[in-house]
């Protein structure tokens, strides 16, 4: 294939091949892209249970690093599972030095590996989280949490809001907000404000996407639907389009690596140069038909059928974009 799109994913080794750096090739080759990989993390794992994580040595990492982008031109960058501390600062402090040395910020999607879709916490603490947070987030330009990662994002950030009484669109714009990050896409877990009844028959994901203007200061800004803000001192003002992604749902299908999948779908548009928006939506399609066409080969989850949702992807049109208009910001 000519003029092919690279990526880059920095990410974890799933030994089943369902999730992980595995998934982001796959996921990569059935929309057109090269993947590129650094590993972090070694992992003995299957469907049902991850059995031990071996920690790949800086010195190695950033070896890998080295290589890859000594040879090749890396439009977008994937953040999967960093495991600890210590290779959050060395791969943040890595793409700030890159950035530098480019002379532009290359894009960075951070899928926050802190809570399983389950609602099971993956990692030490809240401490852990706000550390990664605050290093990782200011060289993003999206995070992909699930719901319950965006509860305990929240939490890590010390937020005052009575969260058990917060709808989606609401989680998803303060999570925009309070990390000051371009855009947040909140996948629902099956959960949130939907009735019982659309959550059964929909798969519904919200998206937040921060916008610059000016206005007077401290006036308050409805513009076009989903678009709100508030100014800063200055006149400055975040602007934020929220969208309800809605497709069809598989019943009775638990599927092993969607949240890598879509993490590296949307790294894939953004290096096709497709705003967020579109991004978003396309990589929406893609997962979908991921799971529409799953197979069996784990005794707990079934498996992304990357290369039948390749193949789908120009029929698809499944999906609603819905544009939410709030009363205030």
């Amino acid at each position: 294939m000519e003029g092919v799109s690279n990526i880059l994913s920095i990410a974890g080794s799933d030994s089943c091949g369902g999730a992980g750096i595995q998934a982001d090739i796959k996921t990569a080759m059935g929309l057109g892209c090269h993947c590129c990989t650094a590993l972090v993390v070694l992992t003995a794992q299957n469907t049902k249970e991850v059995k031990r994580i071996v920690e790949i040595e800086e010195a190695f990492i950033v070896d890998q690093l080295d290589s890859i982008f000594a040879d090749v031109t890396i439009d977008v960058v994937k953040l999967g599972v960093l495991y600890s501390k210590k290779i959050i600062s060395l791969v943040s402090q890595y793409i700030v030095q890159m950035n530098k040395k480019r002379g532009k910020k290359l894009l960075v999607v951070f899928d926050p590996v802190f809570v399983s879709s389950s609602g099971c916490l993956l990692v030490e603490n809240l401490e852990y989280i706000k550390f990664a947070l605050d290093l990782i987030c200011p060289i993003s330009c999206i995070i992909t949490p699930n719901f319950y990662e965006c509860k305990v994002i929240l939490q890590a950030l010390d937020c005052q809001m009575d969260l058990s009484k917060a709808n989606m669109t609401e989680l998803c714009k303060l999570v925009t907000r309070m990390l000051d990050i371009n855009a947040c896409l909140l996948k629902s877990c099956n959960v949130g404000e939907n009735s019982a009844e659309e959550n059964e028959v929909y798969a519904v994901d919200h998206l937040c996407i921060r916008k610059v203007g000016s206005i007077p200061e401290g006036e308050v800004i409805q513009r076009d639907a989903g678009e709100l803000g508030q100014s800063a001192p200055g006149g400055v003002t975040y602007l934020y389009d929220v969208y309800k992604l809605r497709s069809k749902r598989k019943p009775g299908v638990d599927v092993h690596g969607t949240g890598c999948t879509l993490s590296t779908a949307i790294a894939c548009y953004l290096a096709k140069k497709h705003n967020i928006l579109q991004s978003c939506i396309e990589s929406k399609k893609y997962i979908y038909n991921c799971i529409r066409y799953a197979y069996p080969f784990g005794s707990k989850s079934q498996g992304l059928n990357h290369l039948k949702a390749s193949q789908e992807l120009p029929t698809f049109t499944d999906l609603e974009v819905i544009p939410i208009v709030q009363d205030s910001p």
